[in-house]
């Protein structure tokens, strides 16, 4: 199964000041893997928002 992390960065309203993703491929049930999302993200950013999409993610 392939996994799709993301981060938001936003303010209190829900405006998107910076977003990061990374996809995470062939993740096998109970395997655990370490990633890095990096992104640019405004001063007006108040609250981190995460995601997460899984299935299969074509190239």
């Amino acid at each position: 199964m392939d996994f799709l992390v993301t981060v938001s960065w936003t303010t209190a309203s829900g405006d998107v000041m910076g977003r990061g993703f990374t996809v995470v491929r062939r993740l096998a049930p109970g395997e655990t893997r370490k990633v890095e999302i990096r992104a640019k993200v405004a001063p007006a950013a108040m609250q981190c928002v995460p995601g997460v999409e899984f299935g299969t993610i074509k190239a």
